[in-house]
């Protein structure tokens, strides 16, 4: 399933080049991830709802880094980014509780965290650094990809080198667990995986480590221990360009590109898994989560380090 285009009435879109503004946006995944085609998606819904004044241009940010790629933003160098909210936890406190492994128990749990007050909550928080966030958009559940050998139980990840994204609370998580996280960007993991210099990655089948490992045995261990998801920012100088008219009208195009994204993103996921099962992945289905959870949740208080994060961690929690 692909997004749909969006049609607007003949004449309706007929501005001056000098009326109209192109957003900058960038990511770090291909223009077929949906992530990338939901950006895209909501560039024609803006440009629709603008009556063409208003449109964004989807490139390839960073391969190295959506470190990077937000540094940017709080700059005023580039206009927008979609994001793993976890990039955003070195800086953001309140976005790392969205990272917490086994906080939410299934993706409509996380939808509604994502969609109600909590979700408002934490986009307004990126307001101090330099952001402006306009919606989340869903990702698969993270599970760990492995060379070598299966993980199974919390016991199997003693001693491994597992690629985390840099700055976000798997790290401390995993060090729990005996394991040495190792900061990278996602591009350089498939060669790293390949070397032997890391043993693991977390990701989940929409990732492109997923089909572009060769050469040695890869399992996908279905820990699914988080569920991040992606987030729409706007860089504070862009934003403060743009009328009250043309704001609200990027946060709802983001918003419809979200509902779309939740209509496709099940297919492209099990389309994904199909594919790396066809490449020769092995999928480890029999992962001892109870066991992970039991060791992991205790940590919540530590990963967060503030009263009133774990507060707002219990809150998603009542929520389920």
């Amino acid at each position: 399933m692909r997004f749909p285009v969006v049609l607007a009435a003949l004449g309706m879109l007929s501005v001056s080049s000098s009326q109209a503004r192109e957003l900058q946006s960038s990511d770090i995944f291909p223009a077929e991830h949906p992530n990338v085609e939901a950006v895209a998606y909501m560039s024609q819904v803006l440009n629709q709802k603008t009556a063409g004044k208003l449109s964004i241009a989807v490139g390839q940010g960073d391969l190295d880094s959506e470190l990077y790629s937000v540094s940017q933003l709080r700059i005023g160098v580039q206009d927008m980014a979609r994001v793993n909210v976890s990039t955003l936890n070195g800086f953001a406190p309140s976005t790392r509780v969205l990272s917490l492994p086994y906080l939410f128990r299934s993706q409509d749990h996380l939808r509604r965290t994502a969609d109600g007050p909590i979700g408002a909550e934490i986009l307004e928080s990126l307001e101090p650094f330099g952001l402006v966030g306009l919606c989340f958009l869903d990702a698969g559940p993270r599970s760990l990809f492995s060379v070598g050998k299966p993980i199974r139980k919390p016991a199997d990840l003693r001693g491994l080198r597992i690629r985390v994204q840099a700055a976000s609370v798997a790290s401390p998580a995993l060090r729990a667990l005996g394991a040495s996280p190792v900061g990278m960007p996602l591009a350089s993991v498939p060669s790293f995986l390949k070397a032997g210099i890391i043993d693991a990655s977390t990701g989940d089948w929409l990732s492109p480590v997923s089909t572009s490992i060769s050469g040695r045995a890869i399992f996908m261990n279905l820990t699914e221990h988080s569920r991040p998801p992606g987030v729409v920012i706007v860089s504070r100088r862009t934003w403060d360009q743009l009328d009250a008219v043309a704001q609200e009208s990027l946060r709802e195009a983001c918003i419809s590109a979200r509902n779309e994204l939740r209509n496709v993103l099940d297919e492209r996921l099990h389309e994904a898994r199909k594919v790396a099962e066809e490449g020769g992945m092995t999928v480890i289905d029999d992962v001892d989560k109870a066991a992970f959870e039991a060791l992991l949740t205790p940590l919540y208080g530590s990963l967060l380090g503030s009263a009133s994060l774990l507060k707002l961690a219990r809150r998603i929690q009542d929520e389920r």
